[in-house]
């Protein structure tokens, strides 16, 4: 089993998307029953990766899961034909957050009062957000004065997502809490459910607070993201250098309105339901493994 996450792809580098198509062949070489697990693929820029990434996965993977309808496809474009291919959802989306007594506790210790309005951030280091940096400060102060909802930046890699969060508190004019400290993963998505919405560029900071029922905000800089809030049916999204205040308004007072608290309940069921075409396809692939050994 290899996955989750967007591990077929060539923009951190050649080097890494040739190895774990590597352990794909050796894997099947060694007489195993080959699963990509939870996956999203992409992107494949250079001609000659998208050959090999096809050559590999036809002859080597026997089935496939994929996170996002977007990776599929792109499947389809590179001519990946041979794998069983089926649509489930990201992993993390089963993870449950810790209890409310527990997440009690944590805000408490974070000194962020309990049962306050929040509007949740998860943000990362990219090219371009420094640029569009007023006009999310602008948009934060907006949900502060017309909605009462105080910025709270959630740090999904720690410490690195401490730098984008300091770099938009810092120009804010109204409260607003930095988590400066690394919590459990139950505790991030804790914090996530409590909030009113949440604006992300991380995409596990989506994909969390989507799976709890709260309605997200996404800051695309990636297919990644494009491709989860696609595949969730969300008209939410703003490609990252084209982000605006005056994007981002509209789109907050529809979050925090109310109107789509049905669509993001039956979205985080929904995924729910579909993460378990992960565990069923790895089931059925360990019995197919075990029915060809019997029978040897």
């Amino acid at each position: 089993i290899i996955g989750v996450g967007s591990l077929i792809q060539d923009v951190t580098s050649t080097r890494s998307l040739k190895y774990y198509l590597f352990t794909l062949d050796a894997a099947k070489l060694l007489g195993c029953k080959v699963m990509m697990y939870g996956c999203g693929i992409g992107p494949i820029r250079r001609e000659g990766n998208r050959r090999h990434t096809t050559r590999t996965i036809n002859r080597s993977v026997d089935l496939i899961t994929l996170r996002d309808d977007l990776s599929r496809g792109e499947l389809t474009r590179m001519g990946i034909v041979e794998p069983t291919i089926k649509l489930a959802a990201d992993p993390t989306i089963i993870l449950h957050p810790a209890s409310d007594a527990q997440m009690d506790q944590v805000m408490e210790e974070l000194g962020i009062p309990i049962g306050g309005r929040y509007l949740g951030f998860g943000l990362r280091n990219w090219h371009g957000l420094e640029a569009v940096s007023g006009e999310i400060v602008r948009a934060a102060e907006y949900a502060y004065q017309k909605h009462g909802l105080i910025p709270v930046f959630v740090p999904i890699e720690f410490p690195s997502d401490l730098t984008p969060a300091r770099m938009i508190a810092d120009k804010l004019h109204c409260p607003y809490y930095v988590i400066e400290r690394r919590l459990p993963i139950e505790e991030t998505i804790g914090i996530l459910s409590r909030m009113k919405t949440v604006i992300g560029i991380r995409l596990h900071s989506l994909m969390f607070s989507a799976g709890r029922g709260v309605p997200v905000i996404g800051m695309s800089y990636d297919i990644k993201v494009d491709g989860f809030l696609k595949y969730i049916g969300s008209r939410t999204c703003i490609p990252l250098g084209e982000v605006t205040a005056d994007k981002l308004r509209p789109l907050i007072d529809e979050c925090v309105s109310g109107k789509l608290d049905e669509e993001v309940r039956s979205t985080a069921s929904l995924l729910r339901e579909r993460e378990l075409e992960n565990s069923r396809g790895a089931a059925a692939l360990i019995r197919a493994a075990e029915q060809k050994s019997l029978g040897r």
